[in-house]
Protein backbone atom coordinates (compact mmCIF):
# COMPACT_ATOMS: atom_id res chain seq x y z
CA UNK A 1 0.00 0.00 0.00
CA UNK A 2 0.94 3.57 -0.77
CA UNK A 3 2.07 5.90 1.52
CA UNK A 4 0.09 9.27 2.18
CA UNK A 5 0.01 12.54 3.99
CA UNK A 6 -3.03 12.70 7.20
CA UNK A 7 -3.57 15.13 9.47
CA UNK A 8 -6.17 16.10 11.64
CA UNK A 9 -6.00 19.95 11.51
CA UNK A 10 -8.11 22.05 9.25
CA UNK A 11 -6.63 23.03 6.20
CA UNK A 12 -7.44 26.08 3.27
CA UNK A 13 -5.82 26.22 -0.50
CA UNK A 14 -3.11 29.13 0.48
CA UNK A 15 -1.57 29.56 -3.26
CA UNK A 16 -2.35 28.73 -6.54
CA UNK A 17 0.70 30.35 -9.19
CA UNK A 18 -0.78 29.63 -12.36
CA UNK A 19 2.41 30.48 -14.23
CA UNK A 20 4.47 27.70 -12.52
CA UNK A 21 1.07 25.75 -11.80
CA UNK A 22 1.93 25.38 -8.41
CA UNK A 23 -0.20 24.57 -5.36
CA UNK A 24 0.21 24.53 -1.81
CA UNK A 25 -2.51 23.64 0.68
CA UNK A 26 -1.88 25.39 4.40
CA UNK A 27 -3.12 24.31 7.73
CA UNK A 28 -5.33 27.21 9.74
CA UNK A 29 -3.17 27.89 13.12
CA UNK A 30 -6.43 29.01 14.40
CA UNK A 31 -8.29 25.71 15.00
CA UNK A 32 -5.25 23.07 16.86
CA UNK A 33 -3.86 23.03 19.63
CA UNK A 34 -0.18 24.54 18.57
CA UNK A 35 -0.94 27.64 16.95
CA UNK A 36 2.76 28.42 15.79
CA UNK A 37 3.23 25.26 14.19
CA UNK A 38 1.68 25.18 10.58
CA UNK A 39 1.88 22.37 8.06
CA UNK A 40 2.30 22.73 4.26
CA UNK A 41 1.37 20.61 1.27
CA UNK A 42 3.52 21.40 -1.72
CA UNK A 43 1.97 19.99 -5.19
CA UNK A 44 4.14 21.11 -8.40
CA UNK A 45 3.66 20.65 -12.00
CA UNK A 46 -0.55 20.52 -11.53
CA UNK A 47 -1.89 19.74 -15.09
CA UNK A 48 -5.67 19.47 -13.03
CA UNK A 49 -7.13 20.01 -9.91
CA UNK A 50 -10.84 20.24 -8.48
CA UNK A 51 -10.00 20.75 -4.53
CA UNK A 52 -13.02 21.88 -1.95
CA UNK A 53 -11.27 25.29 -0.73
CA UNK A 54 -11.40 23.76 3.13
CA UNK A 55 -10.90 20.53 4.60
CA UNK A 56 -11.34 19.71 7.72
CA UNK A 57 -8.81 16.60 8.80
CA UNK A 58 -6.61 15.87 5.05
CA UNK A 59 -5.43 13.11 3.28
CA UNK A 60 -3.12 13.05 0.75
CA UNK A 61 -2.92 9.75 -1.09
CA UNK A 62 -2.39 7.65 -4.06
CA UNK A 63 -5.23 6.17 -5.02
CA UNK A 64 -5.46 2.32 -5.66
CA UNK A 65 -4.92 0.99 -9.40
CA UNK A 66 -8.81 0.40 -10.21
CA UNK A 67 -9.74 3.34 -8.15
CA UNK A 68 -7.15 5.40 -10.29
CA UNK A 69 -8.36 3.81 -13.63
CA UNK A 70 -11.87 4.79 -12.67
CA UNK A 71 -10.82 7.98 -11.76
CA UNK A 72 -8.78 8.49 -14.78
CA UNK A 73 -11.93 7.91 -17.29
CA UNK A 74 -14.27 9.79 -15.37
CA UNK A 75 -11.96 12.79 -15.49
CA UNK A 76 -11.03 12.04 -19.37
CA UNK A 77 -7.63 12.10 -18.72
CA UNK A 78 -5.17 10.53 -20.96
CA UNK A 79 -4.02 6.96 -19.49
CA UNK A 80 -0.14 8.25 -18.83
CA UNK A 81 -1.74 11.02 -16.60
CA UNK A 82 -2.84 8.08 -14.26
CA UNK A 83 -0.31 7.56 -12.23
CA UNK A 84 0.18 11.26 -11.28
CA UNK A 85 -3.33 11.18 -9.83
CA UNK A 86 -3.57 12.17 -5.81
CA UNK A 87 -6.84 11.79 -3.72
CA UNK A 88 -6.98 15.16 -1.18
CA UNK A 89 -9.18 15.65 1.35
CA UNK A 90 -11.33 12.83 3.78
CA UNK A 91 -15.01 11.61 2.77
CA UNK A 92 -17.03 12.90 -0.27
CA UNK A 93 -17.11 14.92 -2.34
CA UNK A 94 -13.81 13.50 -3.48
CA UNK A 95 -11.36 16.16 -4.12
CA UNK A 96 -8.05 15.57 -6.85
CA UNK A 97 -4.97 17.21 -7.84
CA UNK A 98 -2.69 15.63 -10.70
CA UNK A 99 1.04 16.76 -10.15
CA UNK A 100 3.95 15.47 -9.65
CA UNK A 101 4.76 13.71 -6.42
CA UNK A 102 3.35 16.29 -3.45
CA UNK A 103 5.43 17.05 -0.44
CA UNK A 104 4.66 18.40 3.19
CA UNK A 105 6.51 20.66 5.45
CA UNK A 106 5.68 21.68 8.83
CA UNK A 107 7.57 24.07 11.53
CA UNK A 108 6.59 26.75 14.04
CA UNK A 109 5.90 29.76 11.90
CA UNK A 110 3.83 32.81 12.15
CA UNK A 111 0.70 33.33 10.46
CA UNK A 112 2.22 36.05 8.60
CA UNK A 113 5.60 34.44 7.33
CA UNK A 114 6.42 33.28 3.75
CA UNK A 115 5.67 30.19 2.55
CA UNK A 116 7.91 27.08 3.93
CA UNK A 117 8.23 26.39 0.17
CA UNK A 118 9.29 29.82 -0.25
CA UNK A 119 12.72 29.34 1.34
CA UNK A 120 15.43 27.03 2.27
CA UNK A 121 15.13 23.99 4.88
CA UNK A 122 16.39 24.45 8.15
CA UNK A 123 17.07 22.17 11.15
CA UNK A 124 13.36 22.75 12.59
CA UNK A 125 11.45 22.05 9.52
CA UNK A 126 9.83 18.53 9.04
CA UNK A 127 9.43 17.33 6.09
CA UNK A 128 8.42 14.79 3.90
CA UNK A 129 7.02 13.12 0.48
CA UNK A 130 3.18 11.81 0.00
CA UNK A 131 4.06 8.44 -2.16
Amino acid sequence: MATGFRSERLFRVFDFNRSHRQLIIRSDRELHSDPDSRVEIYFGNVSYMALQPIHEGIVVRKPQAEESASLGNLLGVDRESWPHIYVVGIGTPISLVISGQPSWREARRGFDEPSLFYSDLTADVSAGFVG
